[in-house]
């Protein structure tokens, strides 16, 4: 998407995702009483992947979402995509770095954004890519603690239809998805139940 190339050049060009916020929040005109933070705050090279019931791996956010190949100039249809060969049975960050060339990592989500749900009257999930966009930001460390410690409301807005990440889920079934990325249940560093 657009909002993707504008966040992507701009982090590069400042060497910062937080003043790839700022900016974006002052070009699209957010009001200054709204704050746009990032869930994870880091300049690591990180990769989403997915660990699918069947034990396959696929790995990026854009393999998991919406394959495409590269050689062929198509435009992409979230909506009209191949099924995955099984359900995601559970969503990771990988790593380059260090002594494995890919290797799982658990990193933390950012303190301001733990420290804004604290404060919050409510937590809102909000629509979008199930494994690719909402529960990358639940998986983080420290962010379902702290959301299961808060005594508020807590709300899940489904999407109006179903894409590639969502074929053959019910309502149930993401809500389910939801409460295992918040206590990381299937991660090899499971949480607590929350």
């Amino acid at each position: 998407s657009v909002g993707n190339f504008f966040f992507a050049g701009a982090r590069v060009f400042f060497g910062s995702l937080d003043a790839a916020i700022f900016l974006y929040s002052r070009v699209s005109r957010i009001p200054d009483q709204c704050r746009v933070l990032p869930a994870i705050s880091t300049n690591d090279h990180l990769m989403l992947a997915a660990e699918l019931e069947d034990g396959t791996m696929i790995h990026g956010q854009s393999a998991i979402s919406h394959p495409t190949d590269p050689d062929a100039c198509t435009v992409v249809n979230k909506h009209d995509m191949q099924p995955m060969s099984a359900p995601v049975r559970r969503i990771m960050y990988l790593s380059s770095q260090g002594a494995h060339r890919e290797h799982e990592i658990f990193p933390s989500g950012n303190k301001e954004v733990l420290a804004a749900i604290a404060e919050t009257s409510a937590v809102v999930y909000g629509c979008g890519s199930l494994y690719t966009s909402i529960c990358p930001s639940l998986i983080l460390s420290g962010m379902g603690e702290q959301i299961a410690q808060i005594q508020r409301p807590k709300i899940l807005l489904l999407n109006g239809s179903v894409d590639r990440e969502t074929a053959g889920m019910d309502a149930t079934a993401v809500v389910r998805a939801v409460t295992a990325a918040l206590n990381r249940t299937h991660s090899a560093r499971s949480g607590s139940s929350l």
